[in-house]
């Protein structure tokens, strides 16, 4: 009788720690030092033009670890420390989480401190367990360190790739 609850006891323990979710488990595997080995960020005009306007390597660093405020393992804070071509910085850090594809990742109120549309939302374009690639697009007048910074200015919109490698 022993024999069998240990057994069965064992079994449960095996199947609740082997339970996780393909999205919990890639937000484990997400955490930690990204390096930001490459990043380029292009303008989008209104006429279909567009302008590469930073091609940069080692662009700064995200880490990205546990939340303690979080339940589970569905979200997860984040830092990120960037200095663009112009010397200008970019270092928000709040909560993440990534979508049930992991093909998205959120960067909540990234962009500003309002409710709405200052999330950064990241296209994974490639992914392996130590690199990533990552893509976003945003309005002209959401980052305030772009070139040529106008916020009346709606004519052209900014594409920003950056590749990633894990400390």
């Amino acid at each position: 009788m022993k024999k069998s609850i240990l057994s069965i006891a064992i079994i449960s323990v095996g199947l609740s720690i082997g339970c996780k979710t393909d999205e919990e488990k890639y937000h484990v595997r997400l955490e930690g030092t990204w390096n930001i080995v490459s990043s380029q960020r292009t303008l989008i005009y209104s006429d279909g033009s567009v302008d590469l306007i930073e091609d940069l390597n080692d662009a700064g660093t995200i880490t990205i670890s546990e939340d303690q405020l979080a339940v589970g393992d569905e979200s997860k804070s984040y830092s990120m420390s960037y200095q663009n071509v112009n010397g200008n910085s970019f270092s928000p850090s709040g909560l993440m989480s990534a979508d049930e594809n992991r093909t998205r990742i959120f960067f909540y109120a990234a962009l500003c401190r309002d409710i709405f549309g200052c999330d950064l939302i990241w296209t994974v374009e490639k992914e392996t367990k130590n690199k990533q690639v990552w893509a976003t697009y945003f309005d002209s007048d959401q980052v305030a360190y772009s070139r040529d910074w106008d916020p009346s200015d709606d004519s052209y919109h900014q594409r920003w790739v950056i590749e990633l490698e894990k400390e």
